[in-house]
Parts: C-alpha cells; structure tokens; sequence
C-alpha cells in the first residue's frame, strides 16, 4: 500500500501556515488545529522513517514531540474552562493553570527549535521526491493486532477509553496517509473525546454531580460506537494483507 506523498507536503504547508499564526497570537480553535496538525506530521514521519534509508529527522521528530506536549497541556486548560463556565464552576485556579501553560507554549513557539521546523520539514520532503514508500507489512499487522486486542475488551474504565482514543488516533492518521475513509474512527475519537473532557472537568472540581452525570451519559454513546468503528477498521487491514 503506497504512502500518499502529497499528504505529507500538505500537512507541512498547514503545519507552517498554523505555526506562524499561532506564533503571533494564541487562540482556541487555532491550538487544537497546530495540535492536529502536528500529531498527523509525527504520525507521518513515523511511516516514512520505517519504511525508507532516511535517518536524518531525528531532531526535528524530538521537537513536534515536545511541541505536542505543550499543545496538549493548553489545550486540555482551554477545553476544561470552557467546561467550566458551561456549568457554572468557579475558575480562578483554572485560569491561572491555563495562563501557566499557555506561556510556556509561548516560549516553545518563539524558540529557535521550533521555528527551525517549517523548514526543516519542507527540507526533509524534498528528498523525498520520485521516491516510491511502501506501507511495511509489519505496520499493517501491529494495527491489526491493536485492534483485535481491544475487540477483546469486555469493559472500559475511563483510562482505558482515553487509551483507546490515543490508539485508533494514530490508525487514523495511518489511515489518512493512505487515502482510506475514516469516518466511523473519526466518531469513535469525537465522542470519546467529549466524555474524556468531562472527565478531566469532574475530576478537577471534585466530581459535580452535573458534569459526573454528563460524563457518564457520553461514555455510554462512546462505548456504543467502539465495535463497530474496530470491526470497520479491522476489515479495511484485512484487505491490506
């Protein structure tokens, strides 16, 4: 299965266009976009170092790491206030850990490292070029293997479906790569990722009995969704073979 090559180069031109803006002034939607954005390139960059003689990203593989981090940890701050005043709780402390976070993603932002990676990555892509990338057979079976062994969980604690948000995340970014539909995956992570968010939000405010109510409310339709988003992605690896 071939690695669809113009994906990697678009991902980078919207890496660096998010960057930039980002760069000059943080907003909500535009963190969780660079976050994406971000977590689809190391998704990417995965692929090709396991499937070609190229070597030569180390540094800038460590650094979309460290810049995801700082994403993920804003983030988390911006979506948990957001909870916050839709349910009335009060949010001093929590704007103060979302000021916290938010300039230590400055810092990151405006270093060296990071502003490096536009074009280090559109260096890295153009050595690319005429250069054919196979999807590994191995890849292909460790997604296969991930997913039967979630079909085989009977039950789900909260960490256990956040655990499996990050998982099918990354398949779906794999799934992206090779032009495959990823619509049920997709719904899985979305509603996964609202019980996720209210989770955080009880367990910051010491369990409300609103938001405990919604959370468990949306980890009921998430766990509706999880067989049939795994056996969806499960036949699509089957025909890879």
């Amino acid at each position: 299965m071939e690695f669809i090559e113009a994906r990697f180069k678009g991902e980078i031109e919207t890496f660096s266009r998010l960057l930039r803006a980002q760069s000059k002034s943080l907003t909500y939607e535009g963190i969780h976009d660079l976050r994406v954005s971000t977590r689809r390139l190391r998704v990417q960059i995965k692929m090709i170092e396991q499937n070609t003689a190229h070597h030569l990203f180390v540094n800038f593989k460590n650094s979309l790491k460290k810049l995801a981090r700082a994403l993920g940890e804003r983030r988390q701050w911006d979506v948990t206030l957001k909870g916050a005043h839709k349910y009335h709780l009060k949010d001093g402390r929590l704007r103060e850990d979302q000021k916290q976070a938010g300039a230590k993603l400055r810092r990151l932002l405006h270093s060296a490292e990071v502003k490096a990676l536009p074009r280090e990555l559109a260096a890295f892509e153009r050595t690319l070029k005429n250069e054919k990338i196979q999807i590994h057979p191995d890849q292909l079976k460790k997604m296969r293997s991930q997913i039967k062994s979630w079909l085989k969980q009977k039950k789900f604690s909260a960490k256990e479906l956040h655990r499996l948000r990050i998982s099918t995340k990354k398949i779906r970014y794999a799934f992206e790569c090779m032009d495959i539909p990823v619509e049920q995956l997709k719904g899985l992570q979305d509603q996964l990722g609202k019980s996720h968010d209210l989770t955080v939000l009880s367990e910051y405010f010491d369990q409300p009995k609103s938001v405990r109510k919604a959370d468990h409310k949306e980890r009921r339709h998430a766990k509706k969704r999880i067989r049939p988003a795994l056996r969806s992605s499960l036949e699509v690896l089957e025909v890879l073979r």
